[in-house]
């Protein structure tokens, strides 16, 4: 497996739409947050997430602290 490189802003933006795709947070709240729209977070939840599952790449944040 190789590496993949993302800007903190790409970073923020997978970290919230898994949490959509686990069920954590829902479409509407993770829209306001990334300043998309809902119909922008349903499909990149569903297409930028599926690249990544498909490579095996596992995304991992660090601890906030």
């Amino acid at each position: 497996m190789g590496w993949v490189l993302m800007s903190e802003r790409e970073l923020h933006r997978v970290g919230v739409l898994q949490a959509v795709r686990a069920g954590r947070q829902t479409v509407t709240a993770a829209a306001r947050t990334l300043g998309i729209s809902r119909r922008q977070a349903l499909r990149s939840a569903t297409k930028q997430l599926g690249w990544l599952m498909e490579r095996g790449v596992t995304v991992r944040t660090a601890p906030q602290e």
